[in-house]
Parts: structure tokens; sequence; C-alpha cells
């Protein structure tokens, strides 16, 4: 399961049992607050009440924010 932590400003995954608890984004030096998610094969798709579009991360390179 994949959601976003809106005080601490991380998107995390976890097994539906708890464990395997994963950090996928840390944006906590910025005015990050994520609400709505999509997943894809490759990529979390994600919307930000700071950017202007829909942002994506993808699960087999090193974790950057990519905004589209």
């Amino acid at each position: 399961m994949y959601w976003g932590d809106g005080s601490l400003d991380k998107i995390e995954m976890a097994n539906l049992d708890g464990s395997g608890r994963v950090i996928l984004l840390n944006e906590s030096s910025t005015d990050s607050h994520y609400f709505a998610f999509a997943l894809d094969s490759q990529y979390l798709y994600f919307t930000d009440w700071s950017d202007t579009g829909p942002s994506r991360y993808h699960f087999t390179v090193i974790p950057v924010k990519c905004i589209l």
C-alpha cells in the first residue's frame, strides 16, 4: 500500500501487514502536501498542493520527483 503524510511531507509504502515499510519521497524542506495517487507498473503518479501539475516517481531509479 502507498500513502502520503501531509504533516511529514513524505510518500511511503509498505506491505499490507505493515512490514517492509519504505520512504519513497521525503520533501520535508518544501511545503509539499501529497493528496492523490495513481499506480502504474513503473511509476507512482501523484499530485501535490504546491505544484502546478502531476508528478511521478520511478521505482527503479534514484528517487527523484519529476513534475509533468
